[in-house]
């Protein structure tokens, strides 16, 4: 092989090297911001906000054990929070104001919100 082939070789591959690393690797999807939430609208229109990003305010009444779910609750209702599904926990918290942000589901007739981000004390979870 003469060196003007490896020469234009190389600078191939750099040249693919490059284009790759600035390519948009978002697959297309534009982040949606969660809409902020009251317990009770999501309580008495779930549909609206089903598999939506929201941010939902309230405080810790019940909580699991390990910190993988907790209830929390407002003047108005309760809502069950899972975080399992997306790997994470917090600590006991039991009677102290949280900030959830999360996707709306509905199992079984049930509501729930799978949280994605949990505020609590001024640390964020994950």
């Amino acid at each position: 092989m003469n060196s003007k082939a490896i020469i234009t070789g190389v600078l191939i591959i750099i040249a693919i090297s490059v284009v790759g690393c600035f390519a948009d690797q978002s697959g297309n999807q534009t982040a949606v911001a969660p809409e902020k939430v009251s317990i009770s609208n999501l309580l008495s229109s779930a549909d609206k906000y089903t598999e939506k990003p929201v941010s939902v305010e309230g405080k810790i009444t019940s909580q699991c054990g390990s910190g993988c779910w907790f209830i929390m609750s407002d003047d108005n209702g309760d809502l069950y929070v899972n975080l399992k599904p997306n790997n994470f926990v917090i600590p006991p918290a039991m009677g102290k104001k949280v900030t959830v942000i999360g996707n709306v589901i509905i199992k079984d007739n049930d509501l729930a919100l799978v949280g994605s981000s949990v505020s609590l004390d001024g640390k964020t979870y994950p």
